[in-house]
């Protein structure tokens, strides 16, 4: 009971984010042979200018990303993983009811890789963040997020807490404690809430 009763109030605070990001692959001009190991040539014979000689156009394209987050204020702050919206030139969430907001990044840090977002919106349903010194290995958790896809939002998945104070090495390899959990965790959770039954 007390894990559906945590499901139905952590929910609707829970967020769809996707994010794109803009990039471009500078092309050649005809003649201008791009920088191929010499030993590749033999695979290629008589004709390696042939296949490499022509013009090839710049080129455009987007990236996108998908992950999850959680609202932690009324007024529209987020909370979800730096890795979910790193370098993003445009970031949207979408709320459990079908909204869709653009959402500015407030701060980040790739360290933690925690990010906080910010959505131009008023009396969102919001969660009040735990207190993660209090966990205790066995405790059993939900995760809710949106696994391996936008139409698998909202997911909860149930597990323990494996284990505190896990340093796993990031960027600049400085150790960061982390809570390990056995609950399903796919892509597109990332940023999501790990919430127990208090």
């Amino acid at each position: 009971n007390a894990f559906r009763d945590a499901a139905d109030v952590i929910q609707p605070t829970v967020v769809s984010i996707t994010s794109e990001k803009e990039f471009r692959i500078n092309g050649r001009s005809r003649g201008e042979t791009p920088q191929i190991p010499e030993e590749l040539r033999p695979f290629f014979g008589d004709d390696f200018e042939r296949y490499f000689d022509g013009p090839v156009p710049d080129q455009r394209g987007f990236q996108r990303g998908f992950g999850s987050g959680v609202i932690v204020s009324r007024d529209g702050y987020i909370l979800t993983n730096n890795h979910v919206i790193a370098g993003a030139d445009e970031i949207n969430i979408r709320f459990l009811d079908d909204r869709t907001l653009p959402a500015e990044v407030i701060g980040a840090d790739p360290k933690t890789d925690i990010a906080v977002l910010k959505v131009d919106a008023d009396d969102l349903p919001f969660i009040e963040l735990g207190d993660s010194e209090l966990l205790r290995v066995g405790e059993m958790v939900l995760a809710i997020g949106s696994p391996l896809s936008p139409n698998l939002a909202h997911s909860v998945t149930s597990g323990i807490v494996s284990a505190l104070e896990r340093f796993v090495p990031t960027i600049g390899e400085v150790p960061v404690p982390m809570i390990q959990t056995d609950a399903a965790i796919n892509p597109g959770n990332s940023g999501g809430p790990l919430l127990d039954s208090a």
